[in-house]
């Protein structure tokens, strides 16, 4: 038993019975990230990390299975599929991506689709080793690694700010400068111009601290010359 599953771990042409064993791998690593994921309630679970994951080791599988047996392909280039794999793989992962306010929401989901496709491709190129130390990091990353970044941006929020003031030369430079001696560095800045109106609005997306007082550097934005209206999100 040993000798034959050495054989069959270690076999470089594709036969039934090796396609069969990396195939039924893929679906033990897919199912293994799954259910992760299925723990943590996320859009993507169980099944659909299992049919990425064996997808992925079947199109691998195929690649290296025309070129040996097929006469006409004996020079085909088993990483063709590979390479269309990794790219269709992408539009699948952008589809769990959405944003909800200043937040982009499904990042870590997409990327564990897209890993877990490279995975399969690993395990249906008869990598077991690889495809298994790959494995063992990724859930490392969507466990531990996820319970610790949690507790180090824990104090931490962002959220949109919106000023709206006179046209005041230099009001730009006056906001920021209040919002960085709070504490409070702005991100993608904008500033947009209502010349029928004679004032602009400041859009930031502002970095919190939880227990940070709102009220300080709200009263101070406020005092400023011009300012009409102050609002977070």
């Amino acid at each position: 038993m040993g000798a034959w599953l050495k054989e069959v771990f270690t076999a470089t042409e594709i036969t039934t019975t090796v396609a069969a064993v990396r195939l039924v791998a893929a679906v033990l690593a897919g199912a293994l990230i799954g259910l992760e994921r299925e723990a943590h309630a996320k859009p993507a679970g169980f099944r659909t990390y299992i049919i990425i994951c064996l997808g992925a080791a079947l199109l691998m599988i195929l690649s290296i299975y025309v070129p040996q047996t097929l006469p006409h392909f004996k020079n085909g280039d088993p990483g063709r599929i590979a390479a269309q794999v990794v790219t269709g793989i992408g539009f699948l992962g952008a589809g769990a991506i959405f944003r909800l306010g200043v937040t982009v929401r499904g990042l870590t989901t997409a990327a564990a689709i897209w890993t877990t496709a490279a995975v399969g491709l690993v395990i249906g190129a008869g990598m077991f080793a690889v495809g298994g130390i790959a494995l063992a990091l990724t859930l490392l990353a969507l466990t531990v690694l996820t319970a610790l970044e949690a507790r180090l941006v824990a104090a931490v929020e962002y959220r949109s700010l919106l000023v709206t003031s006179d046209r005041v030369p230099g009001q730009i430079r006056r906001i920021t400068e209040v919002l960085a001696r709070h504490g409070v560095p702005a991100r993608k800045l904008s500033v947009s111009e209502r010349l029928d109106e004679d004032r602009i609005e400041v859009r930031a997306v502002a970095r919190l601290e939880k227990d940070i007082d709102i009220k300080d550097f709200f009263s101070e934005i406020e005092a400023l010359e011009g300012i009409r209206h102050i609002e977070i999100e």
